[in-house]
């Protein structure tokens, strides 16, 4: 009897999984065709839409009754609100979307440098090279040196808030949205995970002179979930709405995954050095990104990019400092950006090791973050219970300064052949950031 009593018990509960819709928790989330979808549901909820019809009848969300309150999308256009204020979910979108995809790779030149002698190449100097950032030195006329890297990064947390699936979460809305006091206020969840795998070439066309291209593949997963809760707020109270506080019925939270693999941006480019000594160097590097990933899928950032720069680099008894700086013009919907890097690297084994660490950074220039200002109140989901603390959210335009440090060593495995690894250290907590520390690795070999 007790065996039957146990046999039935596990059989209802395999039913009620098995009959649980799709998006209506953690087990079963909603499964869409990229992670770029799966990104978009977060932040809109219904997202195949007619332009002008926030209802959404058509989506999947609203036919499966998931989520009958239609989209998150273009709602200050849908309901009649202030235009010269951006939405906070597109921001929120193109500041994931976009960061999470323009992530700094590491450096691609070689690890040997070389002077064309009077009969065979003659290796100029005894360490390996930065980890992010490039020196001055170039490969040297006819030098080829092809790289693989394999970076990994989870995302973590976004303007200092914990975003991964079990924390806290993004605290986030639009207020006054349709100029009549109509609010609406989320919290959001999602582990963001992209491996990006790419080969490198770089050859020497003149002894000052290289020229380099980088393919990458990009995998990227999104599984997380959102709850948002609508509300009317005037004179400083909130307003009830036939009977209840809340303007549109909460829904609860969905749950949605999505992944994506492709290729991701190729880039090409160039390094000139007009300063090339042995213990010193100066150059100029010119670098575009062509438009061979999807931002839609987040295999790539899907849009031309082009920066030009200035590099610095010393070298004397086993130290070497270098500088980079660069400005990146961007198409599309991606930002400009000043991109800067300082380290130093230590030759700590003769011909063997090369050690070293870098402050990697970029200056994000106008990009449209949505700020949470002063609490109004707080509400509490009738369906799941969890409290939200509804803050006079808006979007505004401004500079983010993102910045990493990067630790690690290039070990020389036998001949031409370089082993790296690295660590990846955030710093700071503005925009899209890393979990500290993340470790990576890459090989380097000069023909």
């Amino acid at each position: 009897m007790r065996r039957l009593i146990m046999s039935l018990l596990v059989t209802s509960a395999l039913a009620g999984q098995a009959q649980a819709q799709p998006g209506t928790s953690e087990a079963t989330p909603f499964q869409e065709s990229s992670a770029g979808r799966a990104m978009r549901r977060i932040t809109y909820a219904a997202i195949d839409c007619t332009p002008g019809d926030p209802a959404c009848p058509n989506d999947a969300f609203t036919t499966s009754g998931l989520f009958a309150n239609g989209t998150y999308q273009d709602t200050r256009l849908n309901y009649h609100g202030d235009l010269t204020q951006a939405d906070v979910s597109t921001s929120l979108l193109l500041l994931i979307l976009t960061q999470s995809q323009t992530f700094p790779n590491p450096s691609t030149a070689s690890g040997f440098t070389f002077r064309i002698g009077s009969l065979v190449p003659v290796r100029e100097s005894e360490l390996y090279g930065p980890l992010f950032g490039e020196r001055a030195l170039t490969n040297g006329k006819k030098q080829l040196s092809v790289s693989f890297n394999v970076n990994q990064l989870r995302f973590r947390s976004i303007d200092g808030s914990s975003i991964r699936n079990g924390e806290r979460g993004l605290l986030w809305g639009d207020t006054n949205y349709d100029n009549a006091g109509g609010g609406y206020v989320g919290i959001c969840r999602m582990n963001i995970d992209t491996t990006v795998a790419f080969a490198a070439a770089t050859y020497g066309l003149l002894e000052g002179l290289d020229v380099s291209v980088a393919v990458p593949f990009v995998r990227t997963s999104v599984e997380g979930s959102n709850e948002y809760l609508d509300y009317k707020y005037q004179n400083g109270a909130f307003v009830p709405v036939d009977g209840s506080v809340f303007t549109f019925t909460p829904q609860g939270r969905y749950f949605v995954k999505g992944s994506s693999s492709g290729l991701g941006d190729i880039a090409i480019g160039g390094k000139y050095a007009f300063v090339r000594r042995p213990d010193a160097g100066a150059a100029v590097i010119v670098r575009s990104s062509l438009a061979t990933g999807s931002l839609d899928d987040m295999t790539g950032a899907g849009e031309y990019q082009t920066s030009v720069g200035f590099i610095g680099s010393f070298e004397k008894g086993g130290v070497s400092p270098h500088l980079n700086i660069s400005y990146l013009a961007a198409g599309g919907e991606l930002f400009d950006e000043v991109n800067y890097s300082l380290g130093l690297s230590y030759r700590l084994l003769p011909r063997r090791l090369t050690v070293g660490g870098e402050l990697v950074a970029r200056r994000v220039l106008d990009v449209t973050e949505f700020t949470s200002g002063v609490q109004v109140g707080v509400l509490e989901s009738p369906v799941t219970g969890e409290l939200f603390a509804v803050r006079d959210f808006e979007a505004e335009q401004r500079d983010l300064n993102l910045f990493f440090f990067a630790l690690g060593g290039k070990l020389r495995l036998a001949g031409g052949l370089l082993a790296t690894i690295y660590a990846v250290v955030p710093a700071g907590q503005s925009g899209l950031q890393v979990q500290r520390p993340t470790f990576n690795l890459g090989l380097n070999y000069a023909f």
